[in-house]
């Protein structure tokens, strides 16, 4: 097993410097005032350190089929996404997507983030969709 270990925590600790950045850059562009939702792989925690801003997270598909097993009816994107944005929800200002593998997986997720808002900031590793910036119709 440590065989295994090994070269993944080789990759993973390489890639440490590049993902702090990258969450370092979301902060400066989202602001101060920024309140982020994200779908990451560690509940956004490291995000929400390393961009200053308070952050919620997206639940991933496993979240999700935990939910359903736990009796609570599917929720479709929109309507998800419609909680986190009411007034008296979380209100967030950004939505940063550092799982693009889980996206491809929540085809709703992607299309209701690319018909409805515009990319602000985009690396090989991060997807920032401005919640404030809404796409004009048709």
């Amino acid at each position: 097993m440590a065989l295994v270990a090994l070269p993944a925590r080789r990759v993973l600790s390489s890639r440490l410097p590049h993902v702090r950045e990258v969450e370092e850059e979301v902060g400066r562009r989202a602001g101060p005032e920024a309140r982020l939702v994200a779908l990451t792989g560690d509940y956004g925690l490291s995000l929400q350190y390393h961009a200053w801003v308070p952050v919620a997270f997206w639940p991933n598909r496993l979240d999700q089929q935990y939910e359903r097993l736990q009796g609570q009816a599917p929720v479709e994107a929109g309507e998800r996404l419609e909680r986190f944005l009411a007034p008296a929800g979380f209100r967030p200002t950004h939505f940063v997507v550092t799982r693009l593998d889980e996206l491809k997986q929540m085809p709703d997720l992607a299309a209701l983030l690319a018909s409805r808002y515009e990319v602000c900031y985009q690396d090989r590793d991060c997807l920032v969709y401005d919640l404030r910036r809404a796409k004009a119709p048709g």
